[in-house]
């Protein structure tokens, strides 16, 4: 088990969450790929962290900060047949087909893969971040297949779009939040001026 740096350097403690984690993903998981995706619905489920190399090859990782956050996963039961055979139940019973990545892992905070790896799918690999805010590699992602799943298969340009679309719509919503603050801080300032004869600035 060997820990993947960045030039040798030492990182201060890091505080772990979903988002530092998918940083050191982003990093040192793998060299150059094509596209990193995140939060994105590229097979049935959301994906944390999701690359494709330039070989064509997919690499999902599943981020977990917690013991009970790791074993809520193994509810999601159709993604988890689909990972493990290719396939899962259809709503009548019988089994389909189902798309999945060539390679899935599991990354947590260090601390917790003593926890994890006894519970750890045998379709799954397994990667801990240190305090230090490093990539160790605790078992590589076996290969699922050797299918080289292309854009249009996985209707890529589609999802990207409505993804786009999405985020077009929070940012919207963002910027009205802001505006709403914006107003309501001169209403305060003009409130500060009538009660005190000053601008608040002058008393800062």
């Amino acid at each position: 088990m060997g820990v993947q740096g960045t030039r040798g350097k030492v990182k201060e403690k890091t505080e772990y969450s979903e988002e530092s984690i998918r940083r050191v993903l982003n990093l040192e998981y793998l060299s150059d790929p094509k596209y990193i995706i995140h939060n994105l619905y590229v097979f049935e489920w959301e994906s944390d962290y999701l690359a494709k190399t330039k070989a064509g090859y997919w690499y999902e990782v599943e981020i977990k900060i917690s013991l009970s956050d790791f074993k809520h996963d193994f509810k999601k039961r159709d993604k988890h047949d689909t990972l493990r055979t290719g396939r899962h139940q259809d709503g009548w019973g019988g089994r389909v087909d189902g798309l999945r990545p060539n390679y899935f892992a599991y990354c947590v905070p260090e601390h917790l893969v003593p926890k994890v790896e006894p519970l750890l799918p045998e379709y799954a690999g397994l990667f801990g971040v240190s305090e230090h805010g490093h990539l160790v590699n605790h078992k590589a992602p076996p290969k699922l297949h050797t299918e080289k799943l292309t854009d249009e298969q996985l209707k890529l340009a589609e999802k990207f779009y409505y993804n786009w679309v999405e985020q077009r719509r929070k940012n919207r919503e963002h910027e009205e939040i802001v505006r709403e603050f914006r107003r309501e801080i001169a209403f305060y300032k003009e409130e500060f001026r009538a009660v005190t004869g000053y601008d608040i600035s002058e008393c800062l």
